[in-house]
């Protein structure tokens, strides 16, 4: 087989086409910072870096996930924390009402302030967070306690 100056010729164009075509894409890939423009680009990278999207996806939901239930707990914590201290009242009061020295008076105020108190627990019981109650299960839409307004 003979080779001609012109087969010479179109190999050079060819080659140097192919080239330019490289250093274009790689002009490309450095000017967008990507490397993945087409799943023809590489297919394999485009399916690992899915996979990646995906993950990173998902971890994110579970970080939101954890603050949500964090954020849950430490309201939860300090709700039931003030209603322990209310209840330590509540028992005080008992405590102090249950002595035979106290008059019908003083024995009438403890009641009252024991009522209050009991209000107080209910409205506790009836806590909000994000307009979601916390103390009614998996009711968290509705009042878990009425409360009275008498």
């Amino acid at each position: 087989m003979r080779i001609t100056h012109q087969m010479l010729h179109q190999n050079s164009l060819k080659q140097m086409n192919q080239t330019l075509s490289q250093l274009n894409k790689t002009f490309h890939e450095v000017s967008t910072g990507k490397r993945l423009h087409r799943p023809s680009d590489d297919p394999a990278g485009i399916s690992r870096a899915m996979n990646l999207k995906s993950s990173l996806t998902a971890n994110e939901q579970f970080h939101r996930n954890a603050d949500s239930a964090y954020f849950w707990l430490d309201e939860t914590d300090q709700t039931i924390q003030q209603m322990t201290n209310v209840l330590q009242r509540v028992r005080e009061l008992t405590v102090q009402g249950s002595n035979d020295t106290l008059s019908a008076q003083d024995r009438s105020a403890i009641a009252i302030e024991i009522r209050e108190l009991s209000e107080q627990i209910r409205q506790f019981a009836n806590t909000k967070v994000n307009g979601n109650y916390l103390f009614n299960g998996q009711k968290t839409n509705t009042a878990p306690f009425q409360i009275n307004s008498s």
